[in-house]
């Protein structure tokens, strides 16, 4: 079995007056790739750097996560063992044997840094997945935040909403967490005899006043993450669903709207946010 060597310079000084240089060594943690299956290493960090041994064996990073590799090998059944480096954005080094089998003992592995492996057996989180819509932020931290939002929201939020065609569509409340994401409650209850079925919602910056025979610039909101998204309200029914988007404030001038679109009918339902309504963000509720 191949061994990693890892050398660091410490000056410490002797009556020589010489540097000493210590040393430790990395065992190599086994890894099994398939040519017809892809193996997926699971980070606790940002990966910044990514070495291969040889050319039987490919690898990138996932797109669009940030802390996840992918792994293949280019020539079936190869035989030599060959080794897989990776360097994370938190520092840690990590060293892979990688070898060759039809059909891999494991095609998702976690991989743990020092400190998360002295957790118990049993104890240890989830990993998160860190995506680069959410800026390497950690995808399952924003997701515990929607169901936080989700199972706590008392309407915060009085004032914005829109009733029509039987409809009551309102903006429940707008947190705010310790990163500086926004989240959006929206809570819409059909009490008309005909179901409302969602084609499309709709989240933009516009101009409050648009002068005659200017063209509409509208600026898109995308939201990371949806909680609950909205498909469906049958009638007598509430449906609820809590958005994560970026930090954000809204020039002077303009309004942050919210549309939604009925499918094969006309029952629109629009929801006009301010500035202020945004700077006034709570934080988020605690867990009941």
């Amino acid at each position: 079995m191949k061994r990693y060597i890892v050398f660091l310079l410490c000056l410490c000084a002797g009556r020589s007056g010489q540097a000493q240089i210590p040393q430790s060594e990395i065992t190599p943690r086994q890894v099994e790739v398939s040519f017809n299956k892809t193996t997926h290493l699971i980070f606790p960090a940002p990966v910044q750097y990514v070495d291969l041994g040889s050319t039987d064996i490919i690898a990138d990073k996932a797109a669009g996560a940030a802390n996840v590799v992918r792994l293949k090998a280019a020539v079936r059944d190869f035989q030599a063992e060959t080794n897989l480096t990776v360097i994370t954005a938190d520092g840690c080094f990590y060293a892979f044997d990688v070898r060759y089998a039809d059909d891999p003992g494991q095609l998702s592995i976690r991989i743990m840094n020092d400190l998360q492996a002295q957790i118990p057996e049993g104890k240890a989180p989830t990993v998160p997945v860190r995506l680069d819509a959410l800026d390497g932020d950690d995808a399952a931290r924003i997701d515990s935040a929607t169901e936080q939002i989700y199972n706590n929201d008392k309407p915060q939020i009085k004032h914005i909403g829109y009733k029509r065609y039987g409809l009551q569509t309102l903006l429940t409340g707008i947190y705010i967490d310790s990163e500086g994401w926004l989240y959006f409650g929206i809570e819409m209850r059909n009490d008309s005899r005909i179901p409302f079925d969602i084609d499309h919602i709709r989240m933009y910056v516009r101009d409050k006043r648009l002068p005659r025979r200017t063209a509409v610039q509208d600026i898109e909101i995308i939201p990371v993450r949806r909680l609950h998204p909205l498909s469906e309200i049958d009638t007598g029914k509430t449906g609820r669903t809590v958005w994560a988007i970026p930090k954000m404030t809204i020039p002077d001038g303009k309004a942050l709207h919210i549309d939604i679109y009925e499918r094969g009918g006309g029952r629109h339902q629009s929801l006009r946010v301010e500035n202020r309504d945004i700077l006034a963000a709570k934080p988020i509720p605690e867990s009941r």
